[in-house]
């Protein structure tokens, strides 16, 4: 296998292993009643005074902002991919990696919402695509700021 097909061969296997955790992540053993279990104990030890609403706020902006952390991971992953596997523009490859967050992130909440212990939420898809925009914006201005224009090329 020539060095340029290994590296789009790991690229998107990282991709399709970062997908996957997504997917675990998003089983019932992830629900809001089981990191409760770990989260609720913690916050309490960390500060006995915090009433219960408290705690539950911040158990939400804990699974709110993990959202935001797995989809812009999910981008920079995808970017990547892209940017090894097609010589086309930097806003091209953040349309297309944009439309896989946005793929993922509607079939994760899709699924999510078969399960009992879960809830799919078109919120969650917003959240996540706004992760996943945060990642590419990002990605772009590094990119834009180094002056890397195309794929292998340096410019």
């Amino acid at each position: 296998m020539r060095r340029v097909d290994q590296r789009v061969l790991v690229a998107w296997l990282c991709v399709a292993a970062w997908i996957s955790m997504i997917w675990v992540s998003s089983n019932e053993e992830f629900s809001f009643q089981t990191t409760s279990g770990v989260l609720v104990p913690f916050l309490r030890w960390l500060s006995p005074e915090l009433s219960w609403q408290a705690i539950q706020n911040i158990h939400d902006v804990i699974r709110k902002a993990a959202h935001l952390a797995e989809y812009a991971v999910l981008a920079g992953l995808a970017f990547r991919a892209f940017r090894v596997s097609l010589d086309i523009r930097l806003g091209h490859v953040g349309v297309l990696t944009l439309a896989v967050v946005l793929a993922i992130a509607g079939l994760d909440e899709l699924r999510q919402s078969w399960l009992p212990a879960r809830t799919g939420s078109v919120t969650d898809v917003l959240i996540d695509l706004t992760g996943g925009a945060i990642g590419v914006v990002t990605l772009i201005g590094f990119h834009r700021w180094l002056g890397i224009r195309r794929p292998g090329t340096g410019v």
